[in-house]
């Protein structure tokens, strides 16, 4: 990393360590019904979603979720992997934030005034990382893979580039005694240790611990912290759950 590079960081640390308290953690389990807030309130673009997962779009994702439940053949890392693959292939299309089939839907629903149904990303297979981390959440629920929902601020350092903190949102899953990061969306994150990225908060490092499917890539990474949005607006489910 560039001298600037090192500067910008430190700052940029500093800016978050000055206005941010770690200590608060929040994980998120989401169900059908529940209204999940967007970025629309924070001045985003994002408006809230609806979990309409019991809309028939759904249907062929829960049917292979339920294969992959019933083979006792796989393990666990397996059946993830398997299933990151499937919700990857949802949001093929159209997974980049400027993309306009993206941008269009989101633009709808903000006119309309009222939170999108998760189908309609399905439909049109546009999504970035919040969409891809719900669906993925749910799809790893319908395979029997207990795992909670996280949003986080996270940075990845580039050759030459100005790291920045980002939001970002993905999963995370129980395996041997060690929780595991699963992300449709973002590669440099997925299949690596949860608990590596914890012991080392807002400090960038090169990840050791990754399972099979993890692609294995150098680029210096961190987990800045932990965001306590979005909140579940209407719910059967608790709100936020601590992670024990």
């Amino acid at each position: 990393m560039s001298k600037i590079s090192k500067i910008s960081f430190l700052f940029v640390l500093f800016l978050v360590l000055s206005v941010q308290a770690l200590g608060e953690v929040y994980f998120r389990k989401v169900q059908a019904g529940d209204r999940v807030e967007g970025s629309v309130r924070y001045g985003g673009l994002q408006p809230d979603y609806l979990i309409d997962s019991e809309n028939s779009i759904f249907y062929e994702l829960w049917n292979f979720a339920d294969q992959i439940r019933h083979n006792d053949s796989l393990s666990i890392p397996h059946k993830v992997n398997l299933i990151i693959q499937q919700v990857r292939q949802v949001f093929s299309k159209h997974h980049e934030f400027n993309d306009e089939t993206y941008l269009s839907l989101l633009k709808e629903y903000r006119e309309k005034n009222t939170e999108i149904p998760l189908s309609k990303y399905i439909a049109c297979g546009a999504g970035v990382c919040r969409e891809n981390a719900l669906l993925l959440h749910l799809t790893l629920e319908r395979a029997g893979i207990p795992n909670l929902h996280v949003y986080a601020q996270v940075v990845v350092l580039y050759a030459d580039t100005i790291p920045l903190p980002e939001d970002h949102g993905f999963v995370v899953f129980d395996f041997q005694n060690e929780k595991w990061i699963a992300d449709s969306y973002y590669k440099q994150f997925n299949g690596y240790s949860f608990d590596e990225f914890l012991n080392n908060i807002t400090t960038p490092i090169v990840p050791q611990k990754r399972l099979f499917f993890a692609e294995e890539r150098n680029e210096l990474r961190s987990i800045f912290k932990l965001n306590s949005y979005p909140q579940i607006i209407s719910s059967l489910s608790p709100c936020n759950t601590k992670l024990q």
